[in-house]
């Protein structure tokens, strides 16, 4: 008899209860190290993680103090402009008041010149034959204006110019 022969005429339970005696005794070994084995994979996993959780971290910081780096940058400029915008609205306040003292200065020179030119029609009218007396008298009191608006222009503080 050949051992095919012999193995034809066992049936399919001997032969895995065959296999289940020989390798039994083998089972809790194997069962065993794969438990060691998946061990190992689970605590390189979590070493694996930590890893990359410290270098996630360190990105945070990282990043978290170049936001706060670049929040202090935008605030002192901020800072800055503010400080520039204050300079040049004092500078407009102070020309607009130098505007509006030379805008009266040259309505006063002009209703003087008006005065005097009305009073020197009026004597005209009236006088016909004694203009070149009014004359006289108009121009010595044009020339009373003109000192008066250089008084005026005087004391006007020149601000052109001026920078801070």
């Amino acid at each position: 008899m050949t051992a095919a022969s012999l193995y034809a005429a066992v049936p399919a339970r001997v032969s895995w209860l065959t296999s289940f005696v020989t390798f039994g005794g083998s089972l809790p070994v194997l069962m065993k190290a794969w438990a060691m084995v998946r061990k190992v994979e689970l605590d390189a996993a979590g070493e694996r993680r930590k890893v990359e959780v410290t270098a996630e971290g360190a990105m945070s910081t990282a990043l978290m103090e170049r936001v706060a780096k670049l929040e202090g940058a935008v605030e002192a400029e901020r800072r800055m402009c503010d400080e520039r915008i204050s300079r040049i609205e004092d500078r407009h306040d102070a020309a607009m008041v130098a505007l509006e003292e030379q805008l009266q200065v040259s309505r006063h020179d002009r209703n003087n010149l008006k005065a005097c030119f009305d009073a020197l029609l009026m004597l005209m009218r009236q006088h016909p034959n004694k203009v070149t007396e009014k004359i006289a008298a108009v121009t010595e009191l044009r020339a009373k204006g003109e000192e008066t608006l250089a008084i005026e222009k005087a004391a006007i503080p020149i601000t052109r110019g001026v920078r801070r």
